[in-house]
């Protein structure tokens, strides 16, 4: 699943991540849809199944929707180095 993620990064850049996260009527969180949504326009073929599951596993605290520090954390996994800087 992480791989899933660093390529949405890689192809959206930091920046454009965290502004999708401020431009959610400000809430700071992807709910599921709002996450298939992104990983469609990256990836149109990719499973609904693959997506919920990165969803799941992303999804710590099991609210049903991804906080930008949980993102963030699952950027950061398996990596020594921060590559991930929030842009308000």
């Amino acid at each position: 699943m992480v791989y899933y993620l660093r390529s949405l990064l890689n192809l959206m850049g930091a920046k454009k991540v965290a502004q999708l996260y401020s431009n959610e009527t400000n809430r700071g969180f992807l709910s599921f849809e709002n996450f298939k949504r992104l990983f469609n326009s990256i990836s149109p073929k990719l499973s609904e199944k693959i997506i919920f599951e990165a969803t799941r596993e992303v999804d710590r605290d099991s609210d049903g929707c991804i906080s930008f520090k949980e993102f963030e954390s699952a950027m950061k996994y398996g990596q020594e180095e921060v590559s991930l800087v929030y842009f308000a």
